[in-house]
Order: structure tokens, then C-alpha cells, then sequence
């Protein structure tokens, strides 16, 4: 069953609410946080109807002026976690042998149980 709950704005994006049908965890698209999503899920869409993903109440209750400053705040940790990545991408490119080949890793216990999917 799926509802729309807000009319695309002037900018051509609209929040629409679906039946989840299950219980899952998710990020929510504006700030990033962690929710955890019961049987409605509230869904961003932009002008051309593409979703772009889940929104969190705080998010929704912060209003269209809070919910931009929580989405500015996120993509700026988004642009210093992207600035860090490229460094660590480059030291990882030039320095070389930093992280165990497969067998190494499993050898040391870092995959634990990989064929049944387990976590150490």
C-alpha cells in the first residue's frame, strides 16, 4: 500500500510513505543516521519519481529548514570521510603489502567461518 504524504515542492521532491513489510535497518538518505524502519517507511523521491532513498523521522520533524541543515551537515562529513578515503586509497596504492593476501587473513582468524557467512 503505498500513499503519497507530501506533493513534490518547486524543486520536485516529494516524500511518500509504503508499507515496509518487514522490519530492517537502514540510513536515512538527508542525514545519515542509522534508523531502524517498522511498518512504514517514508521514501524520497525527486522530480523524475526516482527514489532516493529513506528518511528519518528527526529529519521529518525537523522541517524542510532543519532536514537541509541536517543533509548540509552530512555531506560535509561525507566530503571529509571521501578526502581521507582518497588518501588511503593513495597510500595503499604506493606503499604496497599493507593488507594480508587471502590466505593470510584467514590464516590469522580475520574472515573467521567465510564459507557459513560468520563474523569475528
Amino acid at each position: 500500500m503505498e500513499s503519497t504524504t507530501h506533493t513534490p515542492g518547486t524543486e520536485g521532491f516529494g516524500l511518500r510513505a509504503r508499507a515496509a513489510g518487514c522490519m530492517f535497518k537502514g540510513i536515512c538518505f538527508l542525514c545519515g543516521n542509522m534508523i531502524g524502519v517498522g511498518d512504514t517507511v517514508a521514501e524520497l523521491f525527486d522530480a523524475g519519481n526516482e527514489r532516493l532513498g529513506i528518511v528519518c523521522p528527526q529529519c521529518i520533524e525537523a522541517g524542510d529548514g532543519g532536514a537541509a541543515t541536517r543533509a548540509r551537515t552530512h555531506a560535509r562529513r561525507l566530503r571529509e570521510h571521501g578526502e581521507r578515503l582518497e588518501q588511503v586509497a593513495h597510500s595503499l596504492a604506493s606503499q604496497g603489502e599493507v593488507l594480508p593476501t587471502p590466505p593470510q587473513a584467514e590464516a590469522a582468524g580475520i574472515w573467521g567461518d567465510r564459507e557459513q557467512g560468520g563474523e569475528t
